[in-house]
């Protein structure tokens, strides 16, 4: 019993996952390789930037390494300090970067985002079949899918948030959003679930 539910976990995380971070992680390494593909190629850097981008890249790979092995720091303390990092980082990126090459980095972003959740739709299509789920039940999961992606989104967006907080705020709907969707399922369905995965591993 316990096998199953750790095996309707990761479905549920399949079935209700919205854009960037929602990915099966073949399907998300995909399409984050090819951002960076279109990001180096649109962008069109000059040898000035690239050098000033790798520069930024390794002090603070630096300075997190050392922030990740340190043993005697509190987890709030940690937290607060790698936003920080991360935050930094994007401010000194923004700096070597011209208007019109964040125009771009932020149009390839919405296209990666646009392209992430067609591949969520398209596993949420592929399981649906399989778990034959009926249109009642097709309507309950979207429902929840929109409303989930529309809180994401605001968190996203909030500008008193740092990005600890947004990851945590975000985990906590998606771990509801999964709560909610076990209690659609009918235990044929979860009986289902199982046996493909068990299938999957052979």
């Amino acid at each position: 019993m316990k096998k199953l539910f750790i095996l309707l976990g990761i479905f549920l995380m399949m079935l209700t996952s919205i854009s960037a971070q929602e990915k099966t992680n073949n399907n998300k390494k995909q399409i984050n390789d090819e951002y960076k593909q279109d990001l180096k190629k649109e962008l069109d850097l000059t040898e000035d930037q690239k050098s000033k981008m790798k520069s930024i890249h390794e002090k603070y790979k630096v300075e997190m390494n050392q922030l990740k092995t340190n043993d005697h720091i509190a987890r709030g303390e940690f937290k607060k300090q790698m936003s920080s990092l991360n935050e930094s980082r994007k401010t000194e990126i923004d700096a070597v970067l011209t208007a019109e090459q964040k125009n771009k980095m932020k149009e390839l972003k919405v296209k990666q985002q646009e392209e992430m959740k067609l591949k969520s739709e398209e596993r949420f299509e592929k399981m649906s079949n399989k778990l034959e789920l009926d249109e009642k039940q097709k309507a309950t999961l979207k429902e929840q899918q929109l409303k989930t992606q529309a809180q994401i989104k605001a968190i996203r967006e909030s500008k008193t948030l740092i990005d600890i907080q947004k990851k945590e705020q975000i985990k906590t709907l998606r771990d509801q959003q999964k709560e909610n969707t076990k209690t659609i399922l009918t235990d044929e369905q979860k009986q289902k679930i199982a046996s493909h995965k068990k299938g999957g591993k052979k």
